[in-house]
């Protein structure tokens, strides 16, 4: 067996060049169907320069160099699916707590479930709408989908980031318009008839309690951390 330049990564095999490099963890060989000769070893050395530099920057597409190789179904890189790249995606996250416990339930409550064995790159626009959809037609709010739709949103813009896809199949999805409810506060009457109520089956500091809750109007937060001080 003839080896071309040392290090170039050329030899000649059944009587023809080829060029033997290693992508992924694993050492391939890929045959060129060029005769042994001067001008042929060259083109081959540069041949397989071009490739150990793609594959050195990490944009080597095996299919594209070699697009008849037997060697394309073991080294073409398997798609990342949605379920894989969600934790991922939450782990980088440093939003407060509350918002991070939203986003998490969000993606693996909702979007994992209907989306997680999908690559990322097999992902359309029509799977992210026919999901929503499905969810609308179950009775949920606008402002339910609107918080679905957020995190999720977020995380495949990163994964547009990250070089996993090219654009994100939510990007034509818009929130959902919503209104908040109406308050609608006790009236006089149900006061009173709350508060007489308590006086007669709770003890006195039930009933002062929420004697001074309808008095002040405070919120039941504010309530709860008054101390005796703050009173005048």
């Amino acid at each position: 067996m003839g080896r071309g330049k040392h290090g170039s990564g050329v030899e000649v095999h059944n009587g023809f060049l080829r060029i033997r490099f290693t992508y992924n963890g694993r050492r391939y060989y890929e045959s060129l169907g060029l005769t042994p000769n001067v001008a042929n070893r060259k083109a081959a050395e540069r041949i397989s320069g071009d490739v150990r530099q793609k594959i050195a920057l990490g944009v080597f597409d095996y299919a594209a160099a070699f697009p008849n190789s037997k060697n394309l179904e073991t080294a073409a890189p398997q798609a990342l699916a949605f379920k894989d790249y969600a934790p991922v995606w939450l782990g980088t996250l440093t939003k407060a707590k509350s918002t991070t416990k939203g986003y998490e339930n969000a993606i693996n409550n909702f979007w994992v479930p209907k989306l997680g064995l999908k690559a990322l790159v097999d992902i359309r626009h029509t799977d992210c709408a026919t999901v929503i959809a499905e969810k609308v037609r179950a009775g949920a709010t606008g402002k339910t989908i609107n918080n679905l739709l957020i995190p999720a949103r977020r995380m495949l813009k990163a994964a547009v980031a990250d070089r996993h896809i090219e654009r994100s199949p939510l990007e034509q999805i818009e929130n959902l318009s919503h209104q908040a409810p109406e308050i609608d506060p006790f009236r006089r009457e149900e006061m009173e008839a709350i508060l007489s109520h308590m006086q007669g089956h709770y003890p006195a500091g039930v009933w002062n309690y929420y004697q001074f809750a309808f008095a002040t109007g405070v919120r039941p937060s504010e309530q709860i951390a008054l101390r005796w001080g703050d009173v005048d």
